[in-house]
């Protein structure tokens, strides 16, 4: 049985961000180092995409995600400059269900890190839904924050 494109690229992003995972979990992050922010931006499910400016190798989804009291489902990692100059990235992440269906975008701001610092960030989505996988669908990095 052949998936729709669609939902074979889906299928790929939530194994290849397990893998991140599973080989990208560290810690060592400074608390209050950055200011993280989540938008969300009605219509845009991405960010216009610059291979000179993708910083998927940075950033890192702890997973599984969680459903927060409110029903919400949150999405948290970790992003480290891999730079010497520092940069502020912009993260989106799709909240998938079972069918790999997008069920909610959101686009995380991460405020300016340093050279070789590490910051945490988080999401929330999807709010009231069930069975809620959280995907990274592309990492961009700025250097004017």
């Amino acid at each position: 049985m052949t998936l729709p494109p669609r939902i074979r690229t889906g299928v790929v992003l939530a194994l290849a961000a397990g893998a991140l995972v599973m080989a990208g979990c560290s810690s060592g992050s400074t608390p209050g180092a950055v200011t993280t922010t989540s938008i969300t931006v009605p219509g845009q499910t991405t960010i216009p995409y610059s291979p000179a400016k993708n910083a998927r190798t940075d950033v890192v989804l702890q997973t599984p995600c969680t459903q927060d009291a409110a029903g919400a489902w949150v999405a948290t990692g970790t992003v480290r400059n891999s730079a010497t100059i520092p940069r502020a990235y912009s993260i989106v992440v799709d909240f998938v269900n079972s069918g790999a269906t997008v069920q909610d975008t959101q686009i995380v701001k991460v405020a300016t890190v340093a050279s070789g610092a590490q910051a945490s960030w988080s999401t929330a989505g999807a709010q009231g839904r069930s069975g809620i996988a959280c995907v990274i669908r592309q990492v961009q990095f700025s250097t004017s924050g």
